[in-house]
């Protein structure tokens, strides 16, 4: 009797350990707060509370970073970012501002695909804050596609997302009436359309997303001969498909994947 107790309460306590650690992980405990590292360099994703860093996870004075708000261990916090979870320094982040889960102002489901108009005067690149420092690993150029919250604006800027990371962009360079076909694009877009296939390039060279078909390439995002590629399987564009990895969209020659 006193084996079968201890073998239940072991039991328990593994089941309690395991829900803990669902919560630690579950987006529904998640929410935007504001970085405060004022002026002692950036916050950085760790592995684990006091472990190594993740420098590709930086995160600047200002920045908005989604954490479990209900989670904290020896100081840390759990953040989320990009299909990645980390720790960081709880002491290094506003709790007092924002809510749970996303809020309005970063609610993907207020966002829609607009065309950038430059009109040849250089990229329009993220920011960090309206007027503040720029992001410039996501740029747009004249007819590039941008994800833009159409409900929101801050002193003539609006908000961005791209690849993880949302930012600020001159909202004057944005076409806001390109929406005549959204029915259309909305369907080129829906991920529901799109599936695995395997890239076949047999010539050693790596097939790389493009702007526009037979534009830009963002060298970001290449595929190798057997890799595989998340493709739009209904649509075809002047013989490119539309792929799509890591939030970002882009075309890639469609001779080149095993349909």
């Amino acid at each position: 009797m006193k084996k079968f107790i201890a073998l239940l309460l072991a039991t328990l306590l593994l089941i309690s350990t395991a829900a803990l650690a669902s919560d630690k992980y579950d987006l529904d405990n998640f929410g935007y707060r504001t970085v405060k590292t004022r002026g002692r360099g950036n916050l950085v994703f760790q592995s684990k509370p006091g472990g190594s860093f993740m420098s590709e996870y930086s995160f600047s004075n200002g920045d908005r970073i989604y954490v479990n708000l209900d989670w904290e261990e020896d100081g840390y916090a759990i953040a989320y970012k990009n299909g990645d979870y980390g720790y960081v320094d709880a002491s290094y982040i506003d709790w007092g501002s924002g809510s749970r889960g996303s809020d309005d102002v970063h609610d993907l489901g207020n966002f829609v695909y607009r065309t950038v108009r430059t009109g040849g005067k250089g990229a329009l690149v993220f920011q960090r804050t309206p007027r503040g420092t720029f992001m410039n690993d996501h740029r747009f150029y004249d007819g590039d596609e941008i994800f833009v919250n159409q409900d929101y604006r801050e002193e003539g800027y609006a908000l961005a997302y791209e690849n993880g990371s949302y930012g600020y962009v001159d909202a004057r360079y944005i076409d806001w009436d390109d929406d005549d076909d959204d029915d259309d694009d909305d369907d080129v877009h829906d991920l529901d359309n799109f599936e695995y296939r395997y890239v076949d390039i047999d010539n050693g060279g790596a097939l790389v997303f493009q702007r526009t078909p037979r534009g830009e390439f963002m060298y970001k995002y290449k595929f190798y001969d057997g890799d595989r590629i998340f493709v739009n399987v209904d649509y075809r564009e002047g013989g490119y498909a539309l792929a799509y990895k890591n939030g970002v969209y882009g075309y890639v020659d469609a001779g080149y994947i095993d349909w």
